[in-house]
């Protein structure tokens, strides 16, 4: 019985520490990305941006069907608590680095989606510190209405929020919703627009 009773404990306490390790891998994933991954590629062209993150086309990266200044990680990546689709961005007229998307679509099962969507919004607010989304926003994700008041809407649904990272790079989180493709969740690191950093 006593044995029973150390065993139980000693499981619990391994599930407690896993369990605080993998919010820590949470936020560092969160906060690390622009550090790691964006900031030191900026403005590198997509050849220099290859070779510095150990990427070859075809074999773990490969260009977006839809924008051929886009290209996708061939496999998923850990953001947040969810695996992404992770997206170089190159601007489509120099062809040089300029932003970072994660995307999921929670076409299956909408309500983790909104429930992702909440715990991002939660965890940039933390690393982040105060949105720079307009205050007068209507579709601010601070303002979204709950799931289930959400998903009676007949209309297709947008809601935002963005940060500021540094003097150079924001970070937005998109949540797209409508009736036939569920729930779409974003969160693209780039470089602020000029018209952004003179407001």
């Amino acid at each position: 019985m006593k044995r029973a009773i150390f065993i139980t404990i000693i499981v619990l306490i391994t599930i407690a520490i896993f369990s605080f390790l993998g919010y820590k891998l949470q936020k560092n994933l969160v906060k690390n990305v622009p550090k790691n991954i964006l900031i030191p590629n900026l403005r590198k062209s997509k050849s220099e941006v290859f070779k510095s993150l150990k990427l070859e086309e075809g074999r773990n990266i490969e260009q977006n069907k839809q924008s051929p200044a886009m290209y996708d990680y061939k496999k998923k990546q850990k953001f947040g608590s969810e695996y992404f689709t992770q997206s170089l961005l190159f601007d489509i007229n120099n062809n040089t680095l300029y932003g970072l998307l994660y995307l999921n679509r929670y076409s299956q099962n909408s309500e983790e989606g909104y429930k992702e969507v909440m715990r991002l919004n939660k965890e940039l607010n933390k690393q982040f510190g105060e949105p720079t989304t307009y205050s007068s926003a209507g579709n601010r994700i601070e303002k979204m209405p709950n799931y289930n008041d959400l998903v009676k809407s007949k209309n297709a649904l947008h809601y935002l929020e963005t940060w500021k990272v540094n003097d150079e790079v924001m970070v937005q989180l998109d949540m797209n919703y409508d009736t036939n493709n569920g729930i779409v969740v974003d969160v693209v690191y780039k470089l602020i627009p000029p018209i952004l950093k003179n407001n």
